[in-house]
């Protein structure tokens, strides 16, 4: 969420408690959906452009349309600020997002979103902060990560809907302490992890049917997901160490 900027999302759903029979193992507390905004209406474009105090500038801009049947949206961000400190506390962040649907009447729905970010945070503190520690003049992470996410619903007939969704994330982040005299006694310290996960959840909606003043809908899932994760550490001390 460090890195999640607001371009292009149309609003943001908190769901608390255990939903895993709908959203997968990993919701287990609660869901935090995010909804990308879907193009509607005549074609339409803006840009922004804003500054403030520490050297902070945010511009961007998106565009969106929409017939009947299709819509389509993408927007574009870029956020740069030296930060409050005077030494290496720079962060810089670019953003581009995109949402394309389809749909066919009830029957068929399509739709895919993509959201990209490329950021960049200088930190020149430790573990005790800028008051004690000695200010690091290089030290800084990088995080570059791709969301992918495509999405099917089919209505074969009237009581059962089918919905097929793929998601696919991509995160490389980049953690370099380089030596520098009087600040970093043990040496440098570089980290670069990739770490990748392709999902897919498939929901089979039936009903509804009346029961007296309630309806009853079933609904049957299946998710499956796979993850790689790689690390790789090099140290001035230690030499270099792999996980996987």
């Amino acid at each position: 969420f460090s890195d999640l900027t607001a371009d292009n999302i149309e609003r943001i759903e908190i769901l608390r408690g255990p939903q895993s029979a709908l959203y997968g193992a990993d919701a287990m507390a609660s869901v935090i959906q995010i909804f990308t905004r879907k193009g509607r209406g005549g074609p339409k474009a803006d840009a922004y452009f804003r500054g403030g105090s520490f050297s902070t500038f945010e511009e961007g801009g998106s565009f969106q349309f929409g017939t009947g049947n299709f819509g389509l949206s993408a927007a574009v961000g870029r956020t740069d600020t030296d930060g409050t400190l005077e030494v290496n506390n720079e962060y810089r962040n670019t953003t581009l997002s995109m949402l394309a649907d389809y749909s066919a009447g009830d029957r068929f729905k399509a739709q895919v979103s993509t959201r990209y970010s490329d950021s960049r945070f200088n930190f020149p503190t430790g573990s005790a902060g800028d008051r004690f520690d000695t200010l690091d003049p290089n030290q800084f992470s990088e995080t570059e990560r791709l969301v992918l996410s495509p999405r099917l619903e089919v209505r074969v007939l009237p009581w059962w809907r089918h919905v097929l969704q793929i998601g696919y994330n991509r995160e490389d982040r980049l953690f370099d302490d380089p030596a520098d005299a009087g600040v970093d006694l043990f040496g440098s310290f570089k980290s670069s992890t990739l770490e990748q996960r392709v999902s897919a959840d498939y929901l089979s909606h039936f009903g509804p049917w009346p029961i007296g003043r309630a309806e009853v809908r079933p609904t049957l899932g299946f998710a499956v997901e796979h993850e790689i994760f790689d690390q790789r550490s090099t140290t001035t001390s230690f030499g270099t160490s792999t996980l996987t």
